[in-house]
């Protein structure tokens, strides 16, 4: 005679008993991953910097247009400034209805973190190239905005001609 198979309901005590040790390994690999990234991006917040750069992770299109794409940034989100994965969804041919959430780096799913910290130098060097470029169009409009404040100075404060 064969032997019985399990009952679901043992089946499923037998892969919770062994899901425990799993997920408590899970969220420590997950907590370790995400401290050093944390240290990072407190040094970035440190610098002040006030620019976004993103570096693609990866990138889909099937030939009906339907694309979906994984990003990792330092950007604005929420209201601060911060490492994100932002994923994009959508079709070319209807732009306007194209769908993306953004996470910070901590709450972000857990299968793309590794993948983002492979990118984190090509995050920084786009932050480096962005930064610069900012400057740089910083300096140059710079003489205008002191030329329009004096405009505006004489015509409030006619002293000061």
């Amino acid at each position: 005679m064969a032997a019985e198979s399990p009952s679901p309901s043992d089946r499923i005590s037998a892969a919770v008993q062994k899901l425990i040790p799993v997920a408590q390994k899970l969220n420590s690999a997950s907590e370790g991953l995400s401290k050093p990234v944390a240290d990072l991006e407190a040094s970035l917040k440190r610098l002040n910097l006030g620019v976004a750069s993103w570096t693609n992770l990866s990138k889909s299109e099937d030939s009906h247009g339907f694309h979906t794409e994984w990003d990792l940034g330092y950007a604005r989100h929420e209201g601060r400034w911060g490492i994100v994965l932002r994923h994009t969804k959508g079709s070319r041919s209807y732009p306007d209805q194209e769908d993306e959430d953004t996470w910070f780096f901590n709450d972000a799913p857990r299968f793309m973190k590794s993948k983002a910290v492979d990118m984190l130098p090509e995050l920084i060097e786009g932050l480096v190239a962005v930064s610069d470029k900012t400057a740089e169009k910083l300096l140059r409009k710079t003489p205008v905005a002191q030329e329009l404040a004096g405009a505006v100075a004489v015509l409030l404060d006619p002293k000061k001609k």
